[in-house]
C-alpha cells in the first residue's frame, strides 16, 4: 500500500511541475503595468524568433482573438488556433528574409498596446507589414486580443 501511495504522490508532483512549465516568470514586475510590458516584450520576441506556437502560452484559457486585415476579419476563441493564424501570416522559409524592424509596448490605463513592423522578403520581393494589438490582460495572461493589420505592403523603387 505504501509503495502505491508513493507512486501516486510522485506522479502528482510531476504533473504539477509539467503544468507550470508554460507559466510566465515575471522578473522585476511589481505592478500591473510592469507585467503587461513584460507580456508585450515576450510576444514581440516570439514573433521575431518565429516561435509562433509559443504565443499560445501568453493567452488565457478563456480567450478572444479578433483580427482585421485588408482582406478579412478573423475571430477565434481558441489560443492554439489564434497562434496558428499569426504563424500562417508570417511564417517564411528559412532562406527568406524576415525581421522585426520596429516595435513598441505601452500600457494605456488597463489596455496593453503592442505594435511592430516587419520586413520580409518573399519570392525575391521586399515587403513591410505593421500590426497594432490591443489586449486585455488578467491574471498574467492575455484574455482578449484585438489586432489591426496594414497588410503586406510591397516596397517599390522610386
Amino acid at each position: 500500500m505504501i509503495p502505491v501511495l508513493f507512486i501516486l504522490f510522485a506522479t502528482a508532483l510531476n504533473a504539477q511541475d509539467k503544468a507550470g512549465q508554460n507559466d510566465l516568470n515575471f522578473p522585476n514586475c511589481s505592478t500591473f503595468e510592469d507585467s503587461c510590458r513584460y507580456i508585450g516584450d515576450v510576444f514581440i520576441s516570439k514573433v521575431a524568433e518565429k516561435k509562433f506556437e509559443e504565443l499560445e502560452s501568453l493567452f488565457a484559457e478563456k480567450f478572444l482573438f479578433r483580427a482585421l486585415t485588408p482582406g478579412s476579419m478573423v475571430t477565434s476563441n481558441d489560443p492554439a488556433e489564434s497562434a496558428g493564424i499569426i504563424k500562417k501570416w508570417f511564417y517564411v522559409d528559412d532562406d527568406e528574409q524576415y525581421k522585426i524592424i520596429d516595435s513598441d509596448v505601452n500600457v494605456l490605463v488597463d489596455c496593453l498596446h503592442i505594435s511592430y513592423r516587419i520586413f520580409e522578403t518573399y519570392k525575391g520581393d521586399p515587403y513591410r507589414v505593421e500590426q497594432q494589438l490591443y489586449c486585455e490582460v488578467s491574471a498574467g495572461k492575455i484574455r482578449k486580443l484585438s489586432l489591426v493589420c496594414s497588410g503586406f505592403r510591397k516596397l517599390t523603387e522610386n
